[in-house]
């Protein structure tokens, strides 16, 4: 018989922070691009509260004016708690996608979350919660994005160390006061 020795995992600390730097050539969100095809420079700062499942972050990046209106910056506050079920992973929070400086323009758009994940397969489903949604409502008019709806599949295998295969879908159904608003 052959034994094999088992590498021990390595142990998951109470508290993790993480930080995430990047540069795009052109950023895009929902199929949309955030930056009119420009390059965007990007960075974030997560903090995992690992024995508890809880999650907290923040991530920003330099966009276009018409997706800011007289801003020029989108920050993203979240937060969650994650946990595993019966080889599910389950995830459910909330998210505000801020645009200092958008004015008028009511870009700013919060939206809770449920994401379900099983082997290279994840689903998240996300709902808006306020009234605007990414500039595309007129609240001055008493349009509301409210119950706006995202729906993202994705599956990401893992190819080659540090090199991910994945392919996305995504679909969004919107509200009847986003359909006014267009």
């Amino acid at each position: 018989s052959v034994a094999c020795a088992e590498e021990a995992a390595a142990p998951v600390p109470d508290i993790a922070v993480t930080t995430n730097v990047g540069i795009t050539s052109d950023y895009r969100f929902r199929g949309v691009s955030q930056n009119n095809q420009a390059p965007s420079f990007q960075g974030g700062v997560d903090v995992a509260f690992n024995k508890l499942g809880l999650y907290v972050g923040t991530w920003g990046s330099n966009v276009n004016r018409w997706t800011a209106g007289d801003g020029s910056m989108e920050w993203d506050l979240y937060g969650g708690y994650k946990t595993e079920v019966s080889g599910v992973t389950v995830d459910i929070g909330a998210i505000a996608y801020v645009y200092p400086g958008s004015g008028d323009w009511h870009a700013n758009t919060q939206e809770a979350y449920l994401g379900l994940g099983y082997g290279p397969v994840s689903f998240k489903v996300s709902g808006v919660l306020g009234k605007g949604y990414f500039a595309a409502t007129d609240e001055a008019s008493g349009h509301s994005a409210s119950g706006t709806m995202y729906y993202n599949l994705t599956i990401a295998q893992e190819v080659a160390p540090k090199l991910t295969l994945s392919a996305h879908a995504g679909y969004t159904s919107a509200s009847s006061g986003l359909d006014k608003a267009s």
